[in-house]
């Protein structure tokens, strides 16, 4: 496990005052997203949209803009403990990225499978990651840890914006397992925390390397793919 700075929405319609949204996968007993299939039967799960004046929509757009808008920060390398200066010079392929990602490089370096993930969170500049694993099975060769990566985020609205594009990979069927943003609890913190990890309820039968084939899937040109569903969110304002 690592330590570091760092260590979609579904289809649907509006009718009237609600969303209709149904998932694509229909798997049997298991729910996902916002539609619930018990044996083949689909259960439409009807929204509330907020009231009027319940959300702050200019505090959203601000914080879309910041995201989707180019800044200074983008050229700085992000990784927080490498002696590159150029974001263009740095890649998740470095040698140095497990160490240069983490908060504690000697002790805790990040686990190769996570770091194109942190790496991509850190590139965003809106990310900032704070725990991570990469996945672990026991002495039986059964799983024990799956992988999972924590991190505080500017606002909230970026972690929603992480939620839906893994929704879209799961939907377009990228993903060999459905996984989740969360609200995580690690104590006495003064921000709050998420997780991205695979929601595995119900099944009984799961490949650690699949999941972590996942998480190399959501990190692939992620930034990109997280600044047009802000630009589509912000659009929609």
């Amino acid at each position: 496990m690592g330590i570091g700075l760092h260590g979609c929405f579904l289809k649907g319609g509006l009718q009237s005052e609600t969303f209709s949204c149904v998932s694509q996968y229909k798997t049997k007993g298991l729910h996902l997203n916002n539609a619930i299939y018990l044996h083949n039967r689909v259960d439409i799960m009807k929204i509330n949209k907020p009231v009027d004046g319940f959300l702050d929509k200019d505090g959203l757009r601000h914080d879309l803009m910041a995201f989707i808008s180019p800044s200074e920060s983008e050229d700085i390398a992000p990784c927080p403990n490498c002696d590159s200066k150029v974001a263009s010079d740095c890649s998740s392929a470095c040698s140095k990225a497990p160490r240069a990602l983490s908060c504690d490089p000697d002790n805790h370096p990040l686990e190769s499978k996570v770091v194109p993930i942190a790496f991509e969170l850190a590139l965003s500049k809106v990310f900032q990651t704070c725990w991570s694993c990469e996945g672990h099975i026991d002495q039986d060769g059964q799983l024990w840890k799956y992988p999972q990566v924590s991190f505080y985020v500017c606002a909230p609205v970026y972690a929603q914006l992480l939620l839906k594009y893994v929704n879209g990979l799961m939907n377009d069927g990228k993903l060999s397992y459905s996984w989740h943003v969360v609200v995580s609890d690690y104590g006495p913190l003064n921000g709050m925390t998420y997780t991205l990890q695979p929601n595995l309820y119900m099944l009984t039968e799961v490949h650690l390397g699949k999941l972590q084939q996942d998480l190399l899937t959501v990190s692939q040109n992620m930034v990109a793919n997280l600044k047009a569903i802000a630009r589509d969110l912000l659009a929609s304002l």
